[in-house]
Parts: structure tokens; C-alpha cells; sequence
């Protein structure tokens, strides 16, 4: 199969999000409801044909793969669906993570060809990191962090910026940056599940956030791809940044990205509830299914999306 991926407003689709379960050993304020309940062994697909399916994606065209959760590292699969994927021809195997479990896996994972981590970081201070996570875990994330560098894999953080929690932290996660060699995306909290009600009050924009490091430093863009959903710069003290500027400057017109999920169910969107099963196809259906599917990629920003973001795949 090599049917290009092109869906009806010319964009490319070639990044594939695999949640791997929707469980999570974070309870993070803007992200997990209080009593909340996640998914069995049982209710997700054998990790074999996981891997099925995204062999069958990645034949009709998917390039860059990002196993995310939850928290991926939860999933007894973990390893297995990391080396099932192993052999594919792609031009990056990626994962998002916590890094609490990061230690446990960091020697195979070094084994494989999946070298690109993003570690989901909001704080640098410990007190303020078990208020968001509801974990007592900074220690072990930034050893994690240091690790995975070690090891010569490309490293980069998401920090979730909240207005009066740690917007405060804007700059010392500059000069983390800069300390570490690695890149720092500041993304904007985004207005989805158990945010709502605190939307208004968490809410800082990307401008902003630039606005409060430009008032220090000078900041370079950098040439990004078309369908980059951070926009990056160099800064004049040597750090990397980028900005994900979800709610404020919306990047659906070059969205490159189709979620799977761990039920074998794929979407065309992050705010697109309604999905397609590939669980038990065959590969000759495969050609008629996902074309169909990219053609309901909104290309503007829908505005309301209910379910909470641990089930979405981040």
C-alpha cells in the first residue's frame, strides 16, 4: 500500500499518536478528574494487533509515530509494542512520558530506534510539582531527564503554563534550557475536560508567556515545517524554545497528525469524538476507511471538546 495520505484541503497526513492506555500515575489539575475511572486490560486490543495496525498506517504513509498515554510506561505492553514497531521504515519513533517510570526502560529503549522523548514537565520546584501532579515525584523526573540525555536520545519538555500557578517559572525554565542543552515548548492550557471551569483564570497565551522572556532575552525564530504545532526560537543566552499556542493561534490548517487509540479506533482530530474502528480489518479496507477518515479533519479550530484529555492521547 502506498496511497498517499492527502486529505481534501491538501494536507499531507503523516504523524500517528498511539495512546497505549488511558491510565495515569499523575493526577494533574488540568488534566484528571477527581473519581477517575480508567480503562481494563481487557477493554484494549492485543498489543499484536496494535502493532498490525500501525504496520497497515504506516504502509499507506504514516512517517513519524509518538506513543503517548495516559502514561505509556503503564502499559504491561509497553516494551513489546516498542519493539514491534521497531523494524518500520519511519522517520521518527517518538514517545511522550512523565519519566516517572522512565529509569525502569531507559536501557532498552536505548536498544531501539525510538530516540526522541518529550517529558511532560510543568514545574521545576518539588512543592509546586506535587500540587499539580498529586505526586511527590520531581527528584525522579529530572533524574529521568538526565538520563535519557545520557544516553544520547533528543530530549524535549512540555511545561503546561497556569496563569497564577507557574507562570512565575516562564524564565527559570529559559535557563533550564540552557543548563540541560535541550528544548523547552511552553504550551498553552488548553480549554478541554476538567479545565473549563478554570479556563478564564488559568489562561496566559503564548504572546504573553514570548512577552515575558523577549523583556529579558532576544529571541531568534527558527524555520520551522509547515506542519509544526510549536513555534520555535533560539535565545540570545543560548536556550531553545517553542511555543504551542493551541487556543490562541490555532495550526488546524497544516495539521499532519491522525490518533489511534489503544481500542484500535483512530481520529481524525484531537476535538473529533467520533472515530473509525480498524480493529479486525483487513488491509484492503484500510484504503477506503482512512481516506474517508482525514476527509473529516476540521481544518478550523473546533471549539469544544468534553472529554477529559487522558483519554484523548494528550
Amino acid at each position: 500500500m502506498d496511497t498517499p495520505l492527502v486529505d481534501k484541503h491538501s494536507r499531507v497526513i503523516r504523524k500517528l499518536r498511539v495512546s497505549l492506555l488511558d491510565a495515569c500515575n499523575f493526577r494533574c489539575i488540568y488534566c484528571m478528574p477527581e473519581n477517575v475511572r480508567f480503562s481494563t486490560q481487557k477493554d484494549r486490543l492485543p498489543y499484536t494487533e496494535l502493532i498490525n495496525i500501525i504496520e497497515n498506517l504506516v504502509g499507506l504513509g504514516i512517517s513519524e509515530i509518538r506513543l503517548t498515554g495516559g502514561e505509556p510506561t503503564l502499559s504491561p505492553d509497553f516494551m513489546r509494542i516498542v519493539r514491534g514497531i521497531n523494524h518500520l521504515t519511519v522517520d521518527k519513533l517518538a514517545l511522550t512520558t512523565n519519566g516517572l517510570n522512565f529509569e525502569k526502560y531507559v536501557t532498552d529503549l536505548a536498544n531501539t530506534n525510538l530516540k526522541t522523548i518529550n517529558f511532560s514537565l510543568d514545574t521545576l520546584n518539588a512543592e509546586k510539582f506535587k500540587m499539580i501532579t498529586k505526586v511527590d515525584g520531581l527528584e525522579k523526573v529530572l533524574n529521568a531527564i538526565n538520563l535519557a540525555s545520557d544516553y544520547g536520545m533528543k530530549v524535549k519538555i512540555n511545561a503546561v503554563i497556569m496563569k497564577g500557578i507557574n507562570e512565575d517559572e516562564i524564565l527559570d525554565f529559559v535557563e533550564f534550557s540552557k543548563e540541560k542543552n535541550l528544548e523547552v515548548r511552553f504550551l498553552e492550557t488548553m480549554n478541554i475536560g476538567v479545565v473549563k471551569p478554570h479556563f478564564d483564570r488559568w489562561f496566559i497565551s503564548a504572546q504573553k508567556m514570548k512577552k515575558i522572556i523577549s523583556n529579558e532575552y532576544d529571541l531568534t525564530r527558527k524555520e520551522d515545517p509547515l506542519d509544526s504545532t510549536s513555534r520555535n526560537y533560539r535565545i540570545s543566552n543560548g536556550a531553545q524554545i517553542g511555543f504551542i499556542a493551541s487556543e490562541s493561534q490555532p495550526f488546524c490548517g497544516s495539521c499532519s497528525r491522525l490518533r489511534l487509540d489503544a481500542k484500535g479506533n483512530i481520529y481524525p482530530c484531537l476535538f473529533k469524538s467520533e472515530g473509525v474502528s480498524l480493529a479486525g480489518q483487513p488491509i484492503d479496507k484500510y484504503v477506503e476507511l482512512v481516506p474517508n477518515l482525514i476527509n473529516r479533519k476540521p481544518i478550523n479550530r473546533i471549539k469544544v471538546q468534553n472529554t477529559p484529555m487522558y483519554q484523548l492521547g494528550g
